[in-house]
């Protein structure tokens, strides 16, 4: 079997960085929206203010709704 060689675009320069509240999380995916809601219940309680909307960073090789891996972030 003879390799493939795969280029990848590198782009170098500067990025704007965020200050995110994240949580991570093992949980059925059905879950997500419980507890998207608990990082803004907890971001109000701790006078947080939150800037932007919920993104999810999955960890793991393959996607289990059963039991995903997740990063779950909001930026603030």
């Amino acid at each position: 079997m003879k390799k493939r060689k795969i280029s990848f675009d590198i782009l170098l320069g500067m990025r704007n960085e965020v200050s995110i509240i994240s949580q991570s999380l093992q949980i059925h995916i059905a879950d997500m929206d419980k507890y998207i809601d608990s990082i803004y219940v907890q971001a109000e309680e701790n006078h947080i203010q939150l800037l932007g909307a919920p993104s999810v960073l999955f960890l793991d090789e393959e996607f289990n709704p059963d039991n995903s891996n997740i990063e779950l972030m909001i930026p603030k």
